[in-house]
């Protein structure tokens, strides 16, 4: 009985993780390459970017580990509970209000010890602030009149093939650096080692998850995106992108601990559209700041919900 009791735990807790992840973090990753190609065929986005999943994780399994080392300090749960349930339940519920919250917090904070957390959040919000400096520098001494260009182009019909080319391998080295980084969040129930028909069928979940988030157009969280300067033109949305990648490879490389890629992509986009508006004039700067403090505070708050939650679990 207890064998059952521990296989139905598994299997909720990496099917909610699982859903949470793809329709929370998956959608602030792919959230500018979907709302750029809003007129193609959304099976068409689903076919790419799940066969990328696909060979991603499939690397991973062949390394030896589908987490590529976000779990090397959060030791593996050998007895799992139901209040392990919990997090992915409240993610999925603060996903259905659209609300950006961290997931790695949520689903690696119950199973990890106060130093890795503390970690945890010392880089994600370290993360915070490279992804926003990165990008008031980059727009405002780099791209500025890159960008102003995009700006006064957007309604152009037809993008140039080559800023198509470039667009779909900026998504592809993107989504494979958020899935090194967050892999961890949707493997964290499982066994960290496993026959390969398992794997499988891990995968298999993985890409039915991500279609079905596809096939919503993201959801609420898209708006998120969406609220944000041009970031429906394929140019603007390609250098966001190969910035947001940049930035996840060097964590992925130099850094073994979980990060936050919530406090990324919300960094990076604030830091984007304040060096916009000063700069060619693009946002209200009364709408501007709000969106930028809603978007933090949201980010905080799920933050302040993960600390909450764990500190009642440790007191069952």
């Amino acid at each position: 009985m207890f064998e059952y009791y521990q296989m139905f735990i598994m299997l909720a807790g990496f099917g909610m993780a699982l859903y949470s992840c793809m329709g929370n973090d998956v959608i602030q990753t792919l959230g500018t390459f979907m709302s750029s190609n809003m007129k193609r065929p959304r099976w068409v986005i689903w076919v790419y970017t799940g066969s990328i999943l696909v060979a991603t994780m499939t690397l991973g399994y062949f390394m030896g580990d589908m987490a590529f080392g976000r779990l090397d300090m959060i030791p593996e749960a050998m007895v799992l509970h139901w209040w392990h349930l919990i997090p992915p339940t409240v993610l999925i519920i603060l996903t259905w209000k659209g609300i950006p919250i961290s997931t790695t917090f949520l689903l690696l904070s119950v199973f990890a010890g106060s130093a890795v957390i503390g970690q945890m959040v010392l880089r994600s919000f370290l993360g915070y602030v490279i992804a926003f400096s990165m990008a008031v520098i980059a727009y405002t001494v780099v791209l500025r009149r890159v960008e102003k260009f995009f700006v006064l182009t957007a309604t152009r019909r037809k993008t140039p093939v080559h800023w198509v080319v470039l667009q779909w391998s900026s998504t592809a080295f993107l989504w494979s650096q958020w899935l090194m980084q967050n892999a961890s969040n949707m493997v964290v129930f499982l066994p960290r080692e496993m026959p390969f028909w398992k794997f499988l069928l891990v995968v298999v979940a993985m890409v039915a998850g991500l279609g079905l988030v596809v096939m919503k157009k993201g959801g609420k969280i898209q708006n998120i995106i969406l609220r944000k300067t041009n970031t429906t033109d394929m140019r603007s949305a390609t250098i966001i992108d190969f910035m947001y990648g940049i930035i996840l490879f060097l964590f992925l490389r130099y850094n073994n601990i979980p990060v936050s890629t919530t406090f990324v992509i919300i960094g990076l986009l604030a830091g984007r559209e304040i060096a916009l508006h000063y700069r060619i004039g693009t946002n209200p700067g009364k709408k501007m700041w709000n969106d930028i403090w809603a978007d933090l505070g949201k980010v905080v708050f799920g933050l302040l919900v993960s600390f909450a939650i764990v500190w009642a679990l440790a007191n069952i």
